[in-house]
């Protein structure tokens, strides 16, 4: 919708912020209107990202002044959000244990873990899943792991 209405470059600091006033060829003063023009334009998209926010998030970035301002600052909690995400999920990843659940929901929960810390940013390969996989079940399945370990190439 943003790029829609024509306004990314608010927020993407393409459009910087003119000067308040120019100087007249009389030498006087006078306010620049295309100024006033791209306050109003980027007041009203930094309303809109702070209304389209979670209340948490948007009370983070009150002191945001510009769209640009509370945009980029919006992105760096982003990033921490999607750092501490990843470290859960790879703790996640790592802990998970077949147990007491069925073989097909055991692996449907690693392949899930894997690709969530694909969307994540942080890629497992097709090895490291197998291996992790195959560390997480019990003891009853040690000849299946001997037999896949020796495999060369276990795909998914």
């Amino acid at each position: 919708m943003i790029r829609g209405c024509k306004l990314d470059s608010y927020i993407l600091g393409t459009k910087e912020c003119l000067e308040q006033f120019v100087n007249t060829n009389d030498t006087t003063v006078k306010i620049n209107s295309d100024y006033e023009e791209w306050i109003a334009h980027d007041q009203a998209l930094l309303g809109w990202l702070r209304n389209s926010m979670a209340i948490d998030i948007a009370t983070q970035l009150l002191h945001c002044e510009t769209s640009k301002e509370l945009w980029d600052e919006a992105q760096s909690l982003a990033g921490a959000h999607t750092k501490s995400r990843t470290i859960y999920l790879k703790s996640e990843f790592h802990n998970t244990r077949k147990g007491e659940m069925k073989m097909d929901q055991y692996l449907l929960k690693m392949k899930n873990l894997a690709d969530k810390l694909k969307l994540a940013g942080s890629p497992i390969s097709n090895s490291d899943l197998t291996i992790q996989t195959l560390n997480g079940l019990d003891a009853d399945y040690n000849p299946v792991v001997v037999k896949l370990s020796d495999q060369i190439n276990l795909g998914w």
